[in-house]
């Protein structure tokens, strides 16, 4: 097999470092995880991830962008889909569990308190357009379609589903899928549907 060359080995361990940083920053936050253990993650020194990210506020603004394109990806497809707006929601939710699991809470905490001003911008401004902004798309399509109280507005909507959902994030790996589908079935239509019987 050929050896790699020096840059191609740089690409390599650049791709380490995001790839340990973001299941440790996702998993603990950002205050909670040191260089030091995302380079022990990433099996590499501490100088040779400093060589790549200035700080670990670099790092984890690097983070953030890569899982939120993805993530942006992703929901453009689903948004794309022919299907009702609870099929959406269901689809929006289930992508962000099994394939970004990410706890929001922790995500927009981070973005608020532990950042600088100018880097607190750029992430709300990534999770607003990821995360936010998809799901108020749907809620519209409600709004548009006479389905939602008259009172309420489409980011009224967003605002009130995404902290209805965050403790979906929560560890969900002790969960088979079908539970984690069923779970969320089930909270989504509790959100749009409420607790009480209709009349008949």
């Amino acid at each position: 097999m050929a050896r790699r060359s020096r840059a191609e080995e740089m690409v390599q361990t650049r791709l380490k470092i995001l790839d340990a940083g973001k299941t440790l920053f996702m998993k603990k936050g950002y205050r909670a995880v040191t260089t030091r253990e995302i380079a022990l993650a990433a099996k590499i020194t501490q100088p040779a991830l400093y060589h790549h990210f200035q700080d670990k506020e670099v790092l984890y603004l690097e983070v953030v962008k890569n899982l939120t394109a993805d993530i942006q990806s992703d929901m453009k497809n689903i948004l794309d889909k022919k299907i009702n707006c609870e099929a959406k929601l269901n689809i929006v939710v289930l992508n962000l569990i099994e394939k970004h699991p990410t706890n929001i809470l922790l995500m927009v905490h981070d973005i608020l308190n532990e950042l600088k001003k100018e880097n607190q911008k750029v992430l709300y401004d990534l999770w607003y357009r990821s995360y936010f902004l998809p799901i108020e798309t749907i809620f519209a399509d409600f709004v548009k379609n006479g389905d939602i109280e008259s009172q309420l507005t489409s980011k009224e909507a967003t605002e009130y589903f995404l902290s209805a959902i965050t403790p979906l994030f929560m560890p969900v790996n002790l969960l088979s899928t079908k539970e984690i589908r069923e779970k969320v079935s089930k909270r989504i239509y509790l959100i749009l549907f409420g607790f009480m019987k209709k009349e008949v």
